[in-house]
């Protein structure tokens, strides 16, 4: 009985040895597992902390490309003002009536008017030049009338005449005779296509029907009746008429 009794008690004690090893160890492990936990944790967050930081310098420095200015209210009216900037050109005049309409003061807009223009997404010298050429190839208005409509938008004349050299040439105007070069010989002759195909759309009409509607058509655009005689020439449609083509 005695040996049974010593028996039972070894097992006890030897169970409880192994359980207590087994806790002990769980406990090691556990702790072990939560120390790297705790480093991965600490290296993840350094590492996300690191590239907020550079994201941040990132953006930073983008928006010091952009917009040189901190200032909260001129990055507020920059945005608000959005697709209309987005949309086309726009000369410093519109800007700044755009931001009157949206409600700013003169003072603020003058500054987002700086600030644009020193990120260079605003120029009334680029805006000039894209005007002429844009409207010289889509409506083929005259250069007089072209100068007419930037100085309507107050653009500064020497805007005007360096965009009128860049479509036209030095003379910035129309050939008066034979063009003196490549770059007058295509301006001509892009009038000359235009007009052309004008003229193709009255074909069943009376000649001097057709010549009437493209002689309005022209003086709309702000050619002159030497221009549009010139024209009825370039496109077979000088006829016998008591009209007569000037002397060159």
């Amino acid at each position: 009985t005695t040996s049974s009794s010593s028996r039972r008690r070894r097992s006890r004690d030897g169970s409880s040895s192994s359980e207590d090893s087994s806790s002990s160890d769980s406990s090691s492990r556990l702790h072990t597992n939560q120390t790297v936990g705790s480093s991965a944790s600490s290296i993840e967050a350094d590492n996300i902390a690191a590239e907020g930081r550079a994201g941040a310098d990132r953006d930073g420095a983008s928006d010091s490309i952009s917009f040189s200015s901190r200032d909260d209210a001129v990055v507020s009216a920059i945005g608000r003002l959005g697709r209309f900037l987005d949309f086309r050109g726009r000369c410093a005049a519109e800007v700044l009536t755009k931001l009157a309409a949206l409600g700013y003061d003169g003072k603020l807009a003058r500054r987002v008017l700086q600030q644009l223009q020193t990120a260079g997404l605003q120029s009334d010298a680029r805006f000039a030049e894209m005007f002429v050429r844009g409207s010289w190839r889509t409506k083929a208005q005259s250069p007089a009338q072209l100068a007419y409509e930037l100085r309507r938008r107050g653009v500064a004349q020497q805007h005007i005449d360096a965009a009128m050299s860049a479509v036209f040439g030095a003379g910035r105007q129309l050939p008066s005779r034979e063009a003196a070069n490549d770059q007058e010989e295509e301006t001509w002759e892009h009038l000359v296509e235009v007009c052309r195909r004008r003229a193709e759309l009255t074909g069943r009409e009376p000649q001097q029907k057709r010549r009437a509607k493209l002689a309005a058509w022209l003086q709309r655009r702000g050619h002159t009746m030497s221009t549009v005689f010139r024209i009825f020439e370039a496109v077979g449609l000088r006829g016998n008429t008591r009209f007569k083509s000037p002397r060159w």
